[in-house]
């Protein structure tokens, strides 16, 4: 039995460690995790799916060991009741005989050869007493033994003195253990009941009979209790889980697809980078975004004399205009893994970070300019490109913050794209030269100056027209 319970409680210490890899504690690092990397969660968390799938059976399986254990226990402390019943019986009798024939009954139990002593006088006379007590105590039958397994006494009495030599009941005479063997052919159980000397020694076995209905009556109302009340108890339980997890899941679900709502329309106003740096210092213990220096490339364009397009169109037309030249931008530079910073007026300022953020640029550069130079704009536009480190960090008040990067690297790229002539691109010759884009349509390096600039600056141009 302790095999089985050790098997059991093994079991459902795999199984606890199996749900602990699922565990809710840890959602929320992986809802971090998953905020930070910049993939919105499309589902909400499924605790309803997880409560039905892990946590029920997990329940049920709980339930079932510890009925089982408990019926377990039921079983052997109603089997002992009925031995020491037994027991008690066994004791009655042998104290009833001592005291209705002491010498006859003495001289019984110490015979070497019991199957002789029941013939004379005095063991006949004590088989008539014997016969006498059984109708008394309303007791069927019994039979007796001494410590060496010789049948003293028995209703067929040309059997005594035979020798039991069933393995089954070495238990009984070596240990002084009592047993229950059931005889269901006829309808009963035989019980043997040792009874021990000052020495714990055995010096007698009883064996006595009980109709085996008797134990499963006993058994079935003892048994009865400890299935029905854990089970209502686990049925309520249940329910109310139930209808709390289904609310707590609706709720949830309501909570997630307004998040979700929100940070979609949060994307359109700002970077991704601001999202996963609002993301870590919410993670953080102080709360705050740390400022972070790292190598990325800028990317920096605006609508040539965009100015005085704007005072000549009606405010309507130049906001479309303007956002028919974003939208195409924007989503190019995503296609190529970029991060539009922020909307500057008429400039798009975005950064490709990475080992493949200078190619990914100019890439995105190139098809930006051949995109927008067939759709016969009133404008068009100059971009620069220059790859090197930034300060990526919080700027402003307690009230007002803004995410950004800044630095000569940001700088320098504004200073290109101001270099640019209109569908023009002009890139740091280093940044064009690690990029590997390098191709015939590229100019010869050339030397600029640019502002705030000592030395002059090697770079090369790609220009677009459209006639070429």
């Amino acid at each position: 039995m302790l095999n089985w319970v050790a098997a059991r409680c093994k079991f459902i210490g795999h199984y606890l460690l199996d749900l602990a890899e699922f565990s809710p504690l840890e959602e929320p690092n992986r809802k971090l995790t998953m905020m930070i990397n910049l993939a919105p969660p499309e589902k909400a968390f499924p605790l309803q799916r997880l409560f039905y799938s892990r946590i029920i059976p997990g329940l049920v399986l709980s339930m079932a060991v510890l009925m089982g254990l408990a019926l377990w226990g039921v079983h052997t402390l109603t089997e002992n009741i009925y031995l020491s019943l037994a027991a008690n019986r066994a004791e009655t009798i042998e104290l009833s005989l001592q005291k209705a024939s002491p010498a006859p009954w003495r001289e019984l139990i110490e015979s070497r050869h019991p199957d002789l002593f029941i013939q004379s006088e005095r063991g006949a006379a004590l088989m008539t007493t014997i016969n006498n007590l059984l109708v008394d105590s309303r007791t069927d039958r019994f039979k007796l033994y001494n410590a060496n397994r010789v049948l003293l006494y028995s209703p067929q009495q040309e059997r005594i003195g035979e020798f039991e030599n069933k393995a089954t009941l070495d238990p009984v005479f070596r240990r002084g253990i009592p047993l229950i063997l059931p005889k269901e052919e006829a309808g009963e159980n035989e019980l043997y009941i040792p009874l021990l000397d000052s020495s714990g020694q055995v010096r007698l076995v009883f064996e006595l009979y009980e109709k085996s209905d008797y134990l499963d009556e006993l058994l079935f109302k003892s048994f009865l209790p400890t299935i029905i009340v854990p089970t209502l108890l686990f049925w309520g339980l249940f329910t109310y889980l139930t209808r709390l997890i289904k609310q707590a899941q609706t709720d949830i679900d309501e909570r997630s697809d307004a998040l979700i709502s929100v940070r979609k329309k949060l994307e359109q106003f700002v970077s991704f980078s601001t999202i996963k740096a609002a993301s870590i210092a919410s993670a953080s213990a102080t709360g705050e975004i740390q400022p972070v220096r790292i190598a990325t490339t800028i990317y920096y364009s605006d609508i040539r004399s965009f100015s005085s397009l704007a005072d000549s169109l009606p405010p309507a037309e130049v906001i479309d205009y303007l956002n028919r030249v974003m939208s195409i931008q924007i989503e190019i530079i995503k296609k190529y893994g970029g991060d539009v910073d922020k909307l500057i007026g008429d400039a798009v300022l975005a950064q490709f970070d990475g080992a493949e953020g200078e190619r990914s640029a100019v890439l995105a550069a190139e098809e930006i300019i051949d995109t927008l130079l067939p759709m016969e704009l009133y404008r068009g536009i100059g971009i620069g490109i220059q790859a090197g480190d930034v300060l990526a960090c919080s700027i402003g008040s307690e009230d007002r913050k803004d995410f950004t990067i800044i630095g000569d690297t940001v700088n320098l790229a504004a200073r290109l794209c101001a270099a640019a002539k209109v569908w023009e691109i002009v890139v740091e010759e280093r940044t064009l030269r690690h990029s590997g884009c390098r191709s015939e349509q590229w100019s010869e390096p050339e030397s600029i100056q640019v502002k705030g600039h000592e030395h002059p600056l090697e770079v090369s141009r790609l220009r677009r027209s459209p006639t070429s």
